[in-house]
């Protein structure tokens, strides 16, 4: 049973890409999302759908306002949480909802992996009173052991839907959904995806 959880835990890693990153977005190209100076964020819902070996970090809502809060002040863009009444009110407003932010941590047994290679020797030969080298290579093979642990993967999975404060039409939609092997930080990945975002609503 032990052999073939570790020959699974081999062929899972072997499938699974290390970084991947996926995207699925609307953009109104009759909005115009450039020349404002605010934005109107309605709110963050963490909901941190329930998953199997799944590590979720209750402070994902903190951390993706202080990263959105830095990426709109890099576009002199102000960012508002309490709507004003008057004439400069930001003309438009977005909400994120949070469906994935933490780590998958799954157990697998110590296994060991075959590396075939290949190495390379010198061979000294004499041939009519004078030394020659010769360089071959020759098949080799490694055993690499690996001990038993924990594998990690950091994940973050946001939507992000904008709407015209003026109308109630939503003009922009985003969700994007991204994950890096190997580690459990998330901070990376949630600072590329909120500076993309950013970008993205600040020009046409």
């Amino acid at each position: 049973m032990k052999k073939f959880c570790a020959l699974l835990f081999v062929i899972m890693m072997l499938l699974a890409l290390p970084v991947s990153a996926e995207k699925v977005k609307f953009k109104d190209s009759n909005c115009n999302f450039t020349g404002y100076s605010s934005i109107y964020m309605m709110g963050i819902s963490p909901l941190q759908l329930d998953q199997t070996d799944f590590v979720a970090d209750y402070t994902a809502d903190s951390k993706v306002r202080m990263t959105l809060l830095s990426a709109f002040a890099d576009k002199k863009i102000r960012m508002e949480e309490t709507l004003q009444e008057n004439a400069l009110s930001p003309k438009l407003g977005f909400d994120v909802k949070i469906y994935v932010f933490g780590y998958d941590k799954i157990w697998h047994d110590a296994w060991v992996e075959t590396v075939n290679t290949t190495k390379t020797i010198v061979i000294t030969k004499y041939r009519n009173g004078r030394e020659e080298k010769e360089t071959i290579s020759v098949p080799d093979v490694q055993y690499v052991q690996h001990p038993a642990g924990y594998y990690y993967t950091a994940r973050v999975d946001l939507e992000f839907n904008v709407t015209d404060q003026r109308t109630g039409r939503l003009v922009y939609s985003l969700r994007d959904t991204r994950s890096r092997g190997g580690e459990t930080d998330t901070s990376g990945m949630l600072k590329r995806i909120c500076n993309d975002f950013v970008k993205d609503i600040t020009k046409n």
